[in-house]
């Protein structure tokens, strides 16, 4: 890569190499009825455990707009519950329902087993890979900037 175009052909390999991975990780999904979206909804409530709508519309960048039947559907669906919170009933608490953490908890088995890969990469391949990764993340993310979502533990669902 050229130094002058650097940028371009790195942000053109990672478009690519996402593109990819989406296109993967939805026909896992799809046998669960759900959208790649979706799916994600389901892993950022498995991950982090149960949290309100604004927390999760902060942290997959999505829009309040877009995230509420987003929500609705999958609540329809049986695969989460949504509940306002007595005290403060501007926020909609959100958690898994067992079907929601079974799909979920598949899904990402079914992509542990290198449905994202055309070949499943060998031991020095992927220590490379997360060597480069972190690498990335440490030259984009500037150091004490929060992510998306971070430091909104004022909006966290109670345990």
């Amino acid at each position: 890569m050229e130094n002058r175009n650097y940028e371009v052909e790195l942000f053109t390999l990672m478009r690519d190499v996402m593109a990819v991975m989406r296109g993967r990780a939805a026909r896992c999904c799809e046998a669960y009825g759900l959208t790649l979206q979706e799916a994600m909804l389901l892993f950022e409530v498995m991950e982090r455990g149960p949290s309100t709508q604004n927390f999760l519309g902060q942290r997959m960048h999505i829009a309040k707009s877009a995230l509420s039947p987003l929500c609705k559907r999958l609540e329809a669906e049986g695969f989460l519950l949504r509940c306002r919170r007595p005290q403060d009933e501007r926020y909609v608490n959100i958690r898994l329902t067992e079907r929601g953490e079974a799909a979920a908890g598949e899904i990402c088995v079914n992509l542990s087993r290198g449905a994202l890969f055309a070949r499943r990469p060998t031991g020095e391949e992927r220590r490379r890979m997360e060597e480069g990764l972190a690498l990335l993340h440490e030259l984009v993310c500037c150091p004490g900037e929060a992510l998306p979502g971070e430091g909104r533990e004022s909006e966290e669902m109670p345990q």
